[in-house]
């Protein structure tokens, strides 16, 4: 694939600001992302008039990023961007364009247009709803989901609230930029569609990816405590409560496998990992896909991993009855996922965590639990409360 290394004569967040305020002129789609254990972010502009929607696939050379909500069912809406223009920035290398399309050209020109414009400073969030009022509302929906679990009608469910906050002088750049240089384990994305709102995130969960050797590796997170800094990470302690949530994600993944009759795979933990200021206990599982004699795996996997017992709960269908019934706002990209298939080779899908949206000048902060048999419903709010502060912390 051809590539063409430009002067590094301009900054990332610079590069970020130009990207947004031409392809928002032009009402195209865009994303940004930086991949975990990485300092290379990627650049994708998609200037189709129309957007691309189908289901994913990742056994054919078709390269986009794909953007999926919660509700998808049959992932047959899932967003797929195209990269008409594709290229990755890293301080050390400057801009690399990484793919040789029709478009080649226009990427050259739109690269080189960029200078070191003054940029507006984001104002201090104010918040719009009284914090007392979600505090209640969400208590309120935990206290009638133990109700449920106690009847028998779901065995988990996660709940989740919104806080809104109005703000002026939005600068995703600046927000983007500030959240790259703290964030090493997550993956840190930004996504406009036809340059209307725009969302932000910082993942630490991966849902299912693929590498050029046919390695497919999906995880089980669950679980959250605050993090520690005079305590290892490794002699981090767990409640039973918080063991159990682990747990049945785990089941639920496992139980996905039995359905497609699988069972070569491998799976290493739980363990403790961290995730900003945030613990949570994983486990990993990996399929070599060459070992494996199942050409549609990967695509057969995501269908029945996507919404996650992580996001949703267990049995699927009633926790989503629920969520659907109980809760007072739309997630949207919320829980969904997101993540490039088949760009240079690899395909690396998230669930959308951790994340921000912004329109009409107003940022909605997303943050959710699992709430299991053992669940507390002060603690549940207060984990929500500190999920909603890792971007929240970023406007100070």
């Amino acid at each position: 694939m051809e590539k063409k290394l430009l002067e590094n004569r301009i900054s990332l967040s610079a590069l970020i600001f130009h990207t947004i305020t031409y392809c928002n002129k032009k009402a195209w789609s865009y994303t940004f992302w930086l991949k975990p254990e990485s300092s290379e972010v990627f650049f994708l502009i998609d200037t189709s008039k129309t957007l691309i929607k189908g289901i994913p696939s990742f056994e054919n050379n078709e390269a986009y990023f794909a953007v999926s909500a919660f509700e998808n069912e049959g992932l047959e809406k899932t967003i797929l961007l195209q990269p008409d223009i594709l290229f990755t920035f890293c301080q050390d290398k400057g801009v690399i364009i990484e793919n040789a399309t029709l478009k080649k050209e226009l990427a050259l020109t739109f690269i080189e247009s960029c200078s070191e414009n003054i940029q507006p400073k984001t104002s201090n969030p104010i918040f719009i709803e009284e914090e007392e009022i979600i505090k209640n509302r969400f208590i309120a929906h935990v206290q009638e989901a133990l109700s449920q679990i106690e009847n028998g009608f779901f065995d988990k469910v996660v709940l989740s609230e919104s806080f809104n906050y109005n703000v002026t002088n939005f600068n995703p750049a600046e927000l983007f930029s500030k959240i790259i240089e703290n964030n090493t384990h997550a993956f840190v994305n930004l996504i406009c569609l036809k340059g209307k709102e725009v969302w932000i995130g910082v993942t630490p969960e991966k849902l299912l990816s693929k590498d050029k050797n046919g390695l497919i590796h999906t995880v089980a997170l669950a679980a959250t405590q605050a993090f520690n800094p005079n305590i290892e990470i490794k002699d981090a302690t767990w409640s039973g409560k918080e063991i159990e949530e682990q747990a049945l994600v785990s089941r639920y993944i496992i139980n996905c496998f039995k359905k497609l009759r699988l069972r070569e795979y491998q799976d290493f933990g739980p363990y403790t990992v961290k995730a900003g200021n945030l613990l949570h206990l994983k486990t990993d599982f990996y399929f070599n896909t060459k070992e494996v004699e199942f050409p549609n795996l990967a695509y057969l996997l995501l269908s029945l991993l996507h919404p996650t017992s992580a996001v949703c709960g267990m049995p699927l269908a009633p926790a989503f009855s629920f969520i659907k019934d109980i809760e007072c706002h739309s997630r949207e990209l919320y829980c969904g996922f997101i993540g490039p298939v088949n760009i240079l080779g690899e395909s690396s899908l998230f669930v959308n965590l951790r994340c921000l949206k912004y329109e009409n000048s107003t940022l909605h902060f997303f943050a959710g639990a699992g709430i299991t048999s053992s669940s507390n419903p002060e603690n549940e709010y207060k984990e929500i409360k500190n999920k909603s502060k890792i971007l929240l912390d970023y406007f100070k």
